[in-house]
C-alpha cells in the first residue's frame, strides 16, 4: 500500500512538473490567456493608426525562451521597449510606429498579442468597488499607472481634463 501511494505520489508530481514547464499561458490582471504562434501574421499586419500613441504601439511580445539579458539588450537596441515582464516569456513592449516588424524573426518570438483594454484592467475593478476604495459616497480611488516610456506632466494634464476631482499622491 506504501508503495502504491509512492508511486502514485511520484507520478502526480512529475506531471505537474512537466505542465508547468510547457505552461504557455501569459499571465495579465484578468487573468490568463494562450496566444497562438502569430509571429508571421504579425509581420505582414498593417498596424491601425488607432493604435499608434506618441509614436508607439502597445502589443504583448511572447518567445519561445525568456530573453538572456544579450538578447534583451538587442531588442532594446532595434527599438523596441521592453516595459514589464509577463510570465511566461513575454513582455509588455512599445514598438515604434515605423519599426521593421520583420527583425522580429531575429529574436525568437513566438506571437505577438494586441494589448486591449480587458488585458489591462484589474479583475478589482469589475463590478462594485471595494469597500477600502470608497472614500465617500459616490468616489472611488483608484491607482492609474502609466508606461515608463509616457512623459508624465503630459499624461497627468490629459487625465485631469478626464478626471474630477483628481488628487496627486505621491
Amino acid at each position: 500500500m506504501k508503495k502504491q501511494l509512492l508511486t502514485l505520489t511520484m507520478s502526480l508530481l512529475l506531471c505537474s512538473c512537466l505542465f508547468a514547464q510547457t505552461d504557455n499561458r501569459i499571465m495579465h490582471l484578468h487573468g490568463a490567456f494562450m496566444p497562438s504562434n502569430n509571429l508571421s501574421e504579425f509581420v505582414s499586419s498593417t498596424i491601425p493608426a488607432s493604435d499608434v500613441y506618441d509614436g508607439y504601439y502597445f502589443r504583448y511580445i511572447q518567445f519561445n525562451n525568456v530573453p538572456t539579458q544579450a538578447q534583451k539588450n538587442a531588442i532594446e537596441q532595434s527599438g523596441i521597449k521592453l516595459l514589464s515582464y509577463m510570465p511566461h516569456k513575454a513582455f509588455a513592449v512599445a514598438i515604434p510606429a515605423s519599426y521593421n516588424k520583420s527583425l522580429l524573426q531575429g529574436f525568437d518570438v513566438k506571437s505577438v498579442v494586441t494589448q486591449d483594454a480587458f488585458k489591462k484592467r484589474s479583475k478589482n475593478l469589475i463590478g462594485d468597488a471595494p469597500g477600502y476604495a470608497t472614500t465617500q459616497k459616490g468616489f472611488t480611488d483608484v491607482r492609474i499607472q502609466f508606461q515608463k516610456i509616457f512623459r508624465f506632466q503630459r499624461h497627468w494634464n490629459l487625465l485631469r481634463l478626464m478626471v474630477k476631482p483628481v488628487a496627486l499622491l505621491l
